[in-house]
């Protein structure tokens, strides 16, 4: 019985991929340069490092669960008085299932920050940042965890591997060609004081449909993903504040909306520490066309001084958990800010 079940959420879960077809992060706020290209550069310090790790459904299939690596890196240059040309790369490969069906791109960022006009009126900082980014990718399939229906000897009832596929994959090593891609995105930002803020955003990405089709004669598009992301912080008293954020993905008929918050407290004698907890939903609408609470997510984050680490756990509330019992996903995140002296330069921006 619990093969079967594997097995039909196996194809539960390609079908979802299938539509949605981009690796999701439940810690969407700590892959800035990942979710929205304006977002590169947007940071005090002059440079930014960051890791993330998703491991999803291992106590289905532990040796093949569903894993997503990301690497980030983004600078900025001070072009004059608070304007700044942003510049960042990253690195994501998404591996899922028995089939190890691996997405894995790599993209270059440039954005411009924007400060707006200041009066003596105001005390209100006001920040305008467009991006885009370009870059690459490849998906691929290990074809030798793969059999196909002209392999299945009816006289015996099992599989003979030594019998051609008859697919027409574009080689035996299951690898797409290599893809173009690219996006933009715009995000504005306000400071009324050094905890109270919000800033919004959106942006587009795979703008030119890439074909990623694994068959000769496939027509298989990575679609269009549209995102949209908010949030801010609002200082409660002089230790505690309250951080909302949420993000939306839009692409093709398959929809996404995240909602939550993080409290988090800074005791202004722990110099450069904080901690923050929170807890956000997952609602998704897929097939058929239902919305769906697909998940709680809580999660924590520890800073100091340059460093961030936050860690966060998926809980499964949708039919789902029948097959994996409500566990749904760890998630790890790791940040460095390089906060030198002779480098760091005057920017201000909220913390995500």
């Amino acid at each position: 019985m619990a093969k079967h079940t594997f097995i039909i959420l196996s194809f539960l879960v390609c079908a979802i991929v299938g539509k949605a077809q981009d690796a999701i992060y439940s810690q969407f706020y700590n892959t800035n340069v990942i979710l929205n290209p304006a977002m590169t550069g947007v940071f005090d310090g002059q440079q930014r490092f960051a890791l993330n790790y998703r491991d999803q459904w291992s106590n289905i299939h532990r040796s093949k669960s569903y894993k997503t690596l990301s690497a980030q890196f983004d600078s900025k240059i001070n072009i004059k008085n608070n304007d700044f040309l942003t510049y960042g790369i990253n690195f994501t490969r998404d591996e899922s299932g028995t089939s190890s069906y691996i997405q894995q791109s790599g993209h270059l960022n440039i954005a411009y920050i924007k400060q707006l006009g200041l009066n003596a009126y105001s005390d209100v900082d006001h920040y305008l940042v467009g991006g885009f980014n370009v870059g690459a990718g490849q998906n691929s399939v290990d074809v030798s965890n793969l059999w196909f229906g002209s392999q299945f000897d009816t006289n015996n009832g099992a599989v003979d591997f030594s019998r051609p596929s008859n697919e027409e994959l574009i080689n035996m090593n299951g690898n797409s060609p290599l893809f173009g891609d690219f996006g933009f995105g715009l995000m504005y930002y306000a400071l009324f004081s050094e905890r109270n803020n919000l800033y919004i955003g959106a942006a587009a990405r795979h703008i030119n449909r890439p074909q990623i089709s694994l068959t000769e004669f496939g027509d298989v598009r990575l679609e269009r993903l549209i995102t949209l992301h908010g949030g801010g912080e609002i200082l409660l008293n002089r230790e505690l504040s309250i951080m909302p954020n949420f993000v939306s993905y839009f692409q093709s008929p398959s929809r996404m909306f995240m909602p939550g918050f993080q409290m988090r407290y800074k005791d202004s004698d722990w110099r450069e520490v904080a901690l923050r907890a929170g807890m956000w939903t997952r609602i998704v609408r897929g097939e058929p066309q239902v919305l769906v609470n697909d998940a709680l997510i809580f999660s924590a984050v520890f800073e100091y001084e340059a460093w961030l680490f936050g860690v966060s756990y998926d809980i499964t509330t949708s039919s789902l958990d029948l097959a994996n019992s409500g566990r749904g996903a760890f998630e790890f995140s790791l940040q460095y800010v390089n906060r030198d002296t002779r480098y760091r330069r005057p920017i201000t921006c909220p913390k995500f």
